[in-house]
């Protein structure tokens, strides 16, 4: 397929090293110099220094004859104008990475009945996902999350609609008074960093089959999944976002590590492998 992706930071760059091991005619625009001149020399795939959200350098790169015009930038805004501009220009198929905070609202259908998006990839929420999909099929009836992050109020709002009891620890007086805004009265949400393992113990990993790690410090992830794996809970999931703790994970015997970048890039290639198939 002709692939044109704008923006190649962090999450691009997961997606992008996916998409080229496959046969994919593949145009990259991002305006980092460095980052451009880095892809030119290992990647296989065409690589423009320029701004992407400019209708000129759009179809100086073809997004008019493209299949799929992928705006994964770190804004919203421009994600959704380049998709927008794609769209009108000709482009078959958009696909945009969105953080917002409600990915099923009434604001993303908007978005794709009248800004010309087809696909949204939210990093949280797919984290959240495969998490979710890990517990699901080890049997998981109770659960305990490290962390109130986006990803972790996603994956309670999933657990629940299983049934199974989820205790929520969070670190943030104030995000705490939000998730007990969110969330309905049977979650049980606890003020506490976690750090504390006497205090983790106590609170958190009583009678539960699963824990899960998804602060947004991979650190910290690292060493509370590994108190919970010593404590015998049957399923342990860890969040990390850097590749480098991938080899830390395993030698403490952490089976279930999950990259949101990695999570975010195999969603991507799933979907364009699909519109292959059409």
């Amino acid at each position: 397929m002709k692939i044109l992706m704008v923006g190649c930071g962090r999450f691009g760059s997961a997606m992008l090293d996916l998409l080229a091991q496959f046969e994919h005619e593949i145009t990259v625009i991002d305006s980092n110099e460095e980052i451009i001149e880095d892809i030119n020399n290992t990647q296989d795939v065409i690589a423009v220094c320029g701004n992407g959200a400019d209708y000129n350098v759009l179809m100086e790169n073809e997004v008019n004859t493209a299949d799929v015009c992928i705006a994964c930038t770190g804004s919203d805004e421009i994600n959704l104008l380049i998709c927008t501009i794609a769209k009108k220009a000709g482009a078959h198929h958009t696909v945009a990475r969105l953080r917002i905070q409600d990915h099923n609202s009434e604001t993303v259908r908007f978005f794709k009945e009248n800004l010309g998006l087809d696909f949204v990839l939210n990093p949280d929420y797919l984290t959240a996902e495969a998490i979710y999909n890990i517990l699901m099929e080890n049997g998981t009836k109770s659960c305990t999350i490290l962390g109130g992050t986006r990803s972790g109020e996603y994956l309670t709002e999933l657990l629940l609609e299983k049934h199974i009891n989820v205790t929520l620890i969070e670190k943030s007086q104030e995000r705490c008074d939000v998730l007990c805004d969110r969330l309905p009265n049977k979650v049980t949400i606890i003020y506490d960093s976690g750090a504390d393992h006497s205090a983790l113990r106590a609170e958190g990993l009583e009678g539960i089959d699963a824990f899960v790690a998804i602060t947004d410090m991979d650190e910290e992830n690292i060493l509370t999944s590994f108190f919970a794996a010593e404590h015998d809970i049957q399923t342990v999931v860890t969040k990390g976002s850097k590749t480098t703790y991938s080899d830390i994970a395993k030698s403490l015997n952490l089976k279930h590590l999950v990259s949101p970048r990695v999570a975010t890039a195999t969603i991507l290639t799933n979907y364009i492998r699909s519109l292959q198939r059409k």
